[in-house]
């Protein structure tokens, strides 16, 4: 009887404020740390050079550069986040940050795979993630708009697929991602808008 009761509480329909309560319970948001611009820049060219140095393989459809771009770009974001010292010796920041990314290796791939194979998004080379990551120009940015730190591939994607004038659900299928996701890619690109 038990495990009917639990099967029944799980597959019951719940209204939207139940799913907001449960999405914010498994997601839980990372609060971003206090490194500078610069710091998050070079922590950006570590990770250029410790992905260079890794023999990262293609599979059926895609190449090696490809999945590396994507892995780039998700160690950028995680810049963002990373826990750190912004006093810290760089020495000892790098192979934190090494530490770190060989431990999320594993996960930028299937992120990477995701994005090439499932979604099928172009990717651009491997130099221009790092010279967007330290560089504050972007090639998707319309002449007026300015932003404080750079955008990450995601980012870039939501904002040229909303400057054409799709909609949140619509941006969310192509992204293949949840509203919510969409709706935080727009609150970050929001808060890096200069004023």
């Amino acid at each position: 009887m038990e495990t009917i009761g639990k099967y029944i509480r799980a597959v019951t329909p719940r209204t939207a404020e139940q799913m907001s309560v449960i999405f914010r319970k498994r997601h839980r948001r990372r609060p971003p740390n206090q490194l500078s611009p610069a710091q998050r820049a070079q922590l950006a060219e570590w990770a250029l050079q410790f992905f260079t140095k890794r023999t990262i393989r293609g599979g059926r459809g895609y190449s090696g550069g490809d999945m590396r771009t994507w892995m780039l770009d998700q160690a950028y974001s995680d810049t963002e986040f990373f826990k750190n010292d912004p006093n810290a010796d760089p020495k000892i920041m790098k192979a934190q940050w090494f530490a770190y990314l060989a431990k999320a290796a594993k996960f930028y791939r299937l992120h990477a795979y995701n994005r090439i194979v499932l979604s099928k998004i172009p990717t651009k080379n491997v130099s221009g993630v790092i010279e967007e990551a330290a560089a504050p120009e972007s090639p998707l940015r319309s002449p007026e708009l300015k932003f404080t730190t750079p955008l990450t591939l995601r980012q870039k994607e939501f904002l040229a697929l909303y400057q054409e004038g799709l909609t949140m659900p619509d941006i969310a299928r192509r992204m293949s991602v949840s509203p919510q996701q969409v709706h935080n890619l727009k609150k970050h690109i929001q808060a890096k808008m200069r004023k």
